[in-house]
Order: C-alpha cells, then sequence, then structure tokens
C-alpha cells in the first residue's frame, strides 16, 4: 500500500489543478480490499494526495496514463519529477485536434498543487493566467464579494486563477515535450485485463500493433466518458444528467465586457463572466431542464445562440450584449453530468478511499485541489 500512496501523491496533486480525480490501476498488493473490486478485473485506486510514506516505487516502475489532457500531461510531469518517466496515450492524431475548449477555474488548492508539481510548470501558467483574488456574486440584485474584504490569498494562502482551457493545455503539452515524456497519439483504449505471475496490467490498443502493453501502473485520465472507467466498473457507473446544461464561450478581451461575476437572479438560471488572462475573457450561462423533457437542449452554436438571446435570459441584458457579438461557431452547449455510486470520494476521511455511505458529505468540487 506504501508503494500506491507515494506514486498516487504525485498523480493526484496533477489532477487536482484540472479538478479530476485519477484512477490508478495496479496490480494487487497488500490488504486491502475495496469494494468495489469485481472478479477477475484489476484493482483500482483512487489517487491519494499529498501522503508521505516510504515507497518501493523506483524510476524503474512503468507507468502508462490513457489521456493526453490537462490531467493526463499534469499527472505525467508529476510523476516526472519524482523520478517516474510514464507514457501518455491519446486517441487523437495530433495536438492540433485537441480544439481550444473555453475557460477554466483554478481554486486556491489547485494553484498550490501547481507549485508541488513542478516549478517552472507554475510559473508558466501563472504568467498566462488571470490571478483571482476574490469571488464577487450577485444574488437576486445584492452583490457580494465572497468571505467579505477577506481575499483568497488572505484565507487560504494561494489566489486562484482563471486561465483559457487551450493556454494551460499547451503550457503542458510543452512542458512535457521539454521532459522528455513519450506521447503516443493515434492510441485507443480497446481492453484492459491482467495476466502473468507479476500480476502486471496488460493493455491493448486499437493502433496498427497487435502488441499489449503491461504496466505496473494504468492511470485513467481519459475524462468523464473514460473508456478506462467503463472496463473497470459496471455501466451503472456511467455520468448521469443532472438536469442543467451550460452554455459558453471563450472570446477576445474588450472593454464592454462586463465584470468578472457570477449572476443570479432567478431560480431556473446563473451567468458568469471570467476573464482569462493573455487577452482572453470567458462567459457561461447555465439553465434547469426537466429530466424527463431533454429535447430542448441546445444540439448547435447557432441554436444555443438563439437561446441565449430568447426571453429565457431576459434578465440577463448584460451577457445577451455579449451573446449577440459572438459569433454562432464559438459558442459551445453541453449537457451537465456528474458521476455516482463509488466513483464519489470522500475527500475528508483520513485515507480517501472511497467512501460508501458518503457520511461525511464532502465531494470533489472541479478545480479546488485536495481539500482539508
Amino acid at each position: 500500500m506504501a508503494a500506491v500512496g507515494m506514486a498516487c501523491r504525485g498523480v493526484a496533486s496533477a489532477l487536482a489543478v484540472a479538478g479530476l480525480l485519477c484512477l490508478c490501476i495496479m496490480p494487487e498488493r497488500g490488504e486491502y480490499r475495496s469494494p468495489m473490486k469485481q472478479p477477475r478485473r484489476p484493482r483500482l485506486w483512487l489517487a491519494n494526495a499529498f501522503r508521505g510514506g516510504k515507497t518501493d516505487i523506483s524510476g524503474s516502475t512503468k507507468v502508462g496514463i490513457v489521456g493526453g489532457g490537462i490531467g493526463g500531461l499534469a499527472a505525467a510531469i508529476a510523476l516526472k519529477n519524482i523520478g517516474i518517466t510514464p507514457t501518455v496515450y491519446e486517441k487523437r492524431e495530433a495536438y492540433e485536434n485537441f480544439g481550444s475548449g473555453t475557460g477554466i477555474c483554478i481554486a486556491p488548492n489547485g494553484f498550490l498543487s501547481l507549485k508541488r508539481i513542478d516549478a517552472q510548470l507554475h510559473t508558466e501558467v501563472v504568467k498566462s493566467a488571470n490571478l483571482l483574488k476574490e469571488l464577487e456574486i450577485e444574488v437576486f440584485g445584492k452583490a457580494k464579494v465572497d468571505d467579505g474584504p477577506r481575499t483568497f490569498e488572505e484565507k487560504y494562502g494561494n489566489p486562484g486563477m482563471h486561465i483559457r482551457w487551450a493556454g494551460i493545455h499547451r503550457i503542458l503539452m510543452d512542458r512535457a515535450m521539454e521532459l522528455g515524456i513519450p506521447i503516443k497519439f493515434g492510441q485507443s483504449l480497446r481492453q484492459i485485463e491482467r495476466e502473468g505471475k507479476d500480476g502486471r496490467v496488460v493493455v491493448k490498443f486499437t493502433d496498427d500493433t497487435k502488441d499489449a502493453e503491461s504496466f505496473d501502473l494504468l492511470v485513467g485520465a481519459d475524462g468523464i466518458n473514460s473508456e478506462v472507467r467503463r472496463q473497470c466498473f459496471s455501466s451503472d457507473n456511467e455520468p448521469e444528467r443532472v438536469g442543467r446544461f451550460v452554455i459558453r464561450a471563450t472570446i477576445p478581451e474588450s472593454e464592454n465586457m462586463p465584470p468578472c461575476r457570477t449572476t443570479v437572479r432567478d431560480p431556473k438560471h446563473a451567468t458568469l463572466f471570467l476573464k482569462l488572462g493573455s487577452g482572453w475573457h470567458s462567459w457561461a450561462a447555465t439553465t434547469r431542464y426537466d429530466m424527463n423533457d431533454p429535447q430542448h437542449i441546445p444540439k448547435s452554436g447557432e441554436e444555443a445562440k438563439a437561446f441565449m438571446l430568447s426571453d429565457e435570459f431576459k434578465l440577463y441584458p448584460e451577457i445577451q450584449n455579449v451573446a449577440k457579438a459572438t459569433p454562432a461557431n464559438e459558442v459551445f452547449c453541453t449537457d451537465i453530468r456528474q458521476m455516482r455510486g463509488p466513483l464519489k470520494v470522500c475527500l475528508r476521511c483520513s485515507d480517501r478511499r472511497p467512501c460508501a455511505q458518503m457520511q461525511c458529505g464532502v465531494l470533489p468540487i472541479p478545480g479546488m485541489g485536495s481539500t482539508e
């Protein structure tokens, strides 16, 4: 178990940057009995953040990371900096196929995670980001600053930050390549299995070769529609709708942008403006919907923009003005989904294993990092 804890320490720190929890698949070791374990399938560990302890994992440990997004690259850099060189497997054919995404928020603990992962990485991200000292919220006409006059740095020791998805991903990719981390494009995960006396994890990819790869540790960083998760859990653990969708866009900075704030003026909607740094802004709007009648979710940029300009958002004229000036091909709509069951992790329990009852009531929030 000590070997797992140390290897996962860097991984969890890394994935905190993207607000993700890392699925780490390892051969069976120790006496830990996971309630999620299924017969003839790999054992799954949830990344254990910032915990010390001795380990027998060394630079010879073979690690594979499925997914070359923010979480996968951050995990790769974290492992490299503790003496392990992982290999990243990405299903896209080339870096250019990732797209630009929109904006992301990194809370103070995520900011701290960047420092712990890699000092140079942290410096480059801070250069490109907009540091967030306080959070302004307007609820039913009453504006307030989160936590009164105290700033995030005064309360948590670090600021938060906003940054463009494409910006932080480019920085991570450049740093990973600079460190000599192998990144294999065009490799989709096909099969995970365990075989051999050493209990290594054996993985097959849908590429031009039929050879399987074997690892001491396999990290699943392939997003909410994770193939790693699908193969290791039942279909009951697929992401589920929450009854809310978000429309968002990233646009060049201009003098006409409203101030950065979250606004709620009715029970159904909310809007958000973010300054992302490097000359970019992001806007977003969420809407509740009846999960029994989901056909009204916009299916294209044109539909999403038209929805923003409709009476649905008549109480939010400032975001309607910005949406009107945003090209439809830059507007995206996402049906928000969440994980459920054993993949929700209690961050207050001392061992950070999956908490079946979730009695502590503390769940991961995207971007918050390790919370205690």
